[in-house]
């Protein structure tokens, strides 16, 4: 039986991690710590919690950690370094090397230019569209013949009318 050494206060919870290789102890010290199960190795402390820690668990696929205490709920990226996705605000307590946390902050400030650059591309595309449909519908009141033909194509296909014509 292996025992596990690092909390300074009663264990709340265990969680074995979905593949089994790793297993995270919630304490009333404020702390999780995750364990290797091959070696019993612990690979990383979690701070954050202002109080105890009363439960953790892991997500279906293993990437996340998520932690409850009294005063908030933290989820953690798992895929080691351990990095803190949503906290409190208190997520310098975490015990990894800053190199780590540098290339995983880099890593997150990409993912979110990307996301951020896709959500403005799809914006674009919102207002070209709109752009289009609204000279299509000028078109059509002005009796533009090669408009109403776009309408007969495409939307009697779809509703059965153009919009911007009479009923």
């Amino acid at each position: 039986m292996a025992k596990l050494k690092g909390h300074t206060g009663h264990v709340n919870w265990c969680a074995w991690s979905p593949d089994g290789t790793k297993i995270a102890s919630a304490s009333y010290d404020g702390k999780m710590r995750v364990w290797e199960t091959d070696t019993w190795r612990e690979v990383t402390m979690l701070g954050g919690h202002g109080g105890g820690v009363k439960w953790c668990t892991w997500s279906p696929d293993g990437t996340r950690l998520a932690s409850a205490s009294d005063d908030n709920v933290s989820v953690w990226l798992v895929a080691l370094p351990v990095t803190p996705m949503l906290t409190d605000g208190r997520a310098d307590n975490v015990n990894v090397p800053d190199s780590s946390l540098e290339l995983a902050a880099a890593n997150t400030r990409t993912e979110v230019a990307n996301t951020r650059a896709e959500v403005a591309n799809t914006r674009a595309e919102v207002a070209n569209t709109r752009a289009e449909v609204a000279n299509t519908r000028k078109r059509r009141l002005e009796g533009d013949p090669e408009a109403l033909q776009a309408c007969s194509l495409e939307e009697l296909r779809q509703v059965g009318r153009c919009s911007s014509s009479p009923r």
